[in-house]
């Protein structure tokens, strides 16, 4: 179905999103990582396109672009339950 609305809504932050998280369900991070993507092209202030960007990016060893997106989303979101999270894999990360 998320698919089926992203042709009707190519260009709705959520209906990207939703896509996104439909494609990580079936371990297709390359295709969720590009929807959450465009899902920020779209409204770059919506935080949980790049959390979830960022978890795909990790998922494809692209440490250096999954720090782009967190660091997106912490300054977005600094009140999320999920920063705590994002700030420790920043961390991580940064200290290899």
């Amino acid at each position: 179905r998320s698919r089926t609305a992203a042709a009707a809504y190519p260009d709705h932050q959520f209906v990207l999103y939703e896509l996104g998280l439909s494609y990580a369900s079936q371990n297709d991070f390359v295709a969720a990582a590009r929807a959450f993507d465009a899902s920020t092209e779209v409204d770059r202030l919506f935080a949980y396109a790049y959390y979830y960007s960022a978890l795909a990016c990790e998922r494809l060893k692209r440490d250096d672009i999954m720090v782009i997106r967190l660091e997106a989303f912490v300054r977005l979101a600094p009140n999320a339950p999920e920063r705590v999270q994002a700030e420790s894999i920043l961390r991580t990360v940064r200290a290899r």
